[in-house]
């Protein structure tokens, strides 16, 4: 089942491969020694008694590794490293490198301000450009909605190309928010 529903996430976005990847390796890996196994017994080729002795010489050096009675506790090394982390992102306004600070030449953090201290009855469906829409998912869900953002594999191909004509400001584009409720923008100014 995990193999199958990795597989299945993978190949539906593409962001899910590397997650894949790793889920499958100890799969894969056991999988591909078995049959190295049964084929450097059953077939009479030599390439496959090779590599079969190869992968077993490297589990036996992993095995020695494993069992030696000498264990330093490097494992505890880790371990502490998240516990000094955890303990930074308690206190996170004293050191700079963990503060969530997004860069205001990249993304509207003073217009998102101003929209969070806003009320108002109407519900808000906001439309700005992609690379914003996850910033303002982030500053300003759920009291703002946002038409899209950076997600387009799961919005899926048909949603894009119905998006792109507000964006390009073609003359359907009053349509596309009709069809959609968005009620505000929020654009980067073009300097002239």
């Amino acid at each position: 089942m995990l193999v199958l529903s990795w597989s299945h996430l993978a190949l539906f976005s593409a962001r899910n491969i590397p997650i894949f990847a790793v889920m499958m390796v100890p799969s894969i890996s056991l999988a591909t020694s078995e049959w190295l196994e049964y084929t450097s017994s059953h077939w009479p080729l030599e390439w496959p008694r090779a590599i079969s002795a190869s992968v077993a010489e490297v589990e036996a050096g992993l095995r020695m590794i494993a069992n030696s009675q000498k264990k330093p506790r490097w494992h505890l090394v880790p371990c502490l490293a998240v516990l000094v982390l955890a303990l930074l992102l308690e206190h996170h306004g004293r050191v700079r490198a963990l503060r969530a600070d997004f860069d205001q030449d990249r993304f509207p953090a003073d217009a998102a301000s101003f929209l969070s201290q806003r009320r108002s009855i109407a519900p808000m469906r906001l439309y700005s450009s992609w690379q914003w829409g996850g910033y303002l998912i982030y500053r300003l869900w759920p009291s703002i909605t946002v038409f899209d953002d950076g997600r387009t594999d799961f919005y899926g191909p048909a949603f894009v190309e119905e998006g792109l004509p507000a964006w390009n400001a073609y003359p359907d584009w009053p349509n596309v928010f009709a069809r959609y409720r968005v009620n505000a923008a929020l654009l980067p100014l073009i300097p002239l």
